[in-house]
């Protein structure tokens, strides 16, 4: 049983190849673990190619395993390849480690005859150009202006009124709707049977709409975190239940983008503290009597 690696040559020119064969012997029924050999073998050696794996039983017993490696080398000078270790696991689970003997390896310049003279750097040939030499490069940059075109025209045909994207100001209180639309949620009960997406994606509907047209905070077309740094940049993070309208945006991110899938209590939670929010934040209202004043059906409101 042994390990032994073998070079073609101890020479070898600066940038040439040659390879290095790696054999195991070992006993039929053992097994061999090989090196994980990464791109170099040394830091100045480079793997170029790793070889199969032959493998082949003989007659007394022992099974003898061959890989060979393609090296270069870009650094001149001597050089050392290590033992490469290999461990060998025998029929008894007992585990050998065997070596390779080093080797030495020499890098070589090329040879330069310092007899001769020195030559001049040759000018380049003056060649001209003709039509097929241009050709491309014209149908090249025509097909570039068209393709330029082309998206233009599709942009400027997409391209919607900027007062498309702004909804119009409800003839109702905002907290009047967003309260109404919370009650038509929970009567729909979503969540219960299954629809968490819908559910988690029409409560912040309500409560983005709710802040658009309280705040006047621009919310179409936008994220979550987008929307919360504008409510900080207006200065109403202080003045809002700002942790709790962060919950609900983002528990319902969590179910729309990560399919998430909260715990019952956490989507009755969601719920409780969207109105909540409503709540807290809806202009002052007019109360009279201790209670609040109602033309029908709806609360009359003052600003704050």
């Amino acid at each position: 049983m042994g390990v032994t690696a073998r070079l073609d040559s101890t020479h070898l020119l600066i940038g040439q190849q040659m390879q290095v064969a790696l054999e195991v012997n070992h006993p039929v029924g053992s097994s061999v673990q090989f090196p994980a050999f990464t791109d170099t073998l040394t830091r100045s050696i480079e793997i170029l190619e790793m070889s199969t794996r032959d493998t082949f039983v003989k007659a007394d017993g022992f099974a003898q395993i061959i890989q060979r490696l393609t090296i270069t080398s870009f650094d001149s000078g001597y050089h050392i390849i290590p033992p490469i270790p290999f461990f060998i696991k025998n029929t008894d689970e007992s585990t050998d480690t065997l070596q390779t003997n080093p080797l030495g390896l020499e890098i070589l310049l090329v040879p330069v005859d310092t007899t001769q003279a020195i030559k001049p750097i040759k000018e380049p040939a003056d060649i001209p150009y003709t039509l097929r030499d241009v050709l491309p490069w014209i149908l090249s940059g025509l097909l570039l202006a068209a393709v330029a075109f082309g998206v233009y025209l599709y942009f400027k045909k997409r391209k919607k009124p900027e007062t498309a994207a702004v909804r119009s100001t409800p003839k109702e209180a905002p907290h009047v709707i967003a309260m109404r639309a919370l009650a038509k949620l929970k009567d729909e009960q979503l969540w219960q049977s299954g629809e968490l997406k819908a559910y988690h994606s029409k409560l912040t509907d309500i409560i983005r709409e709710y802040i658009e047209h309280r705040f006047q905070i621009h919310t179409i077309e936008r994220t979550s975190d987008e929307i919360l740094t504008s409510l900080g940049t207006a200065g109403l993070a202080k003045q809002i239940p700002f942790a709790n309208l962060q919950q609900i945006l983002h528990q319902a991110d969590l179910v729309k983008f990560a399919k998430g899938k909260p715990l019952p209590e956490d989507n009755v939670r969601s719920l409780e503290i969207a109105y909540d929010f409503v709540k807290q934040t809806m202009k002052k209202e007019l109360i009279e009597n201790g209670a609040l004043k109602i033309h029908n059906g709806q609360t009359d409101q003052l600003d704050k």
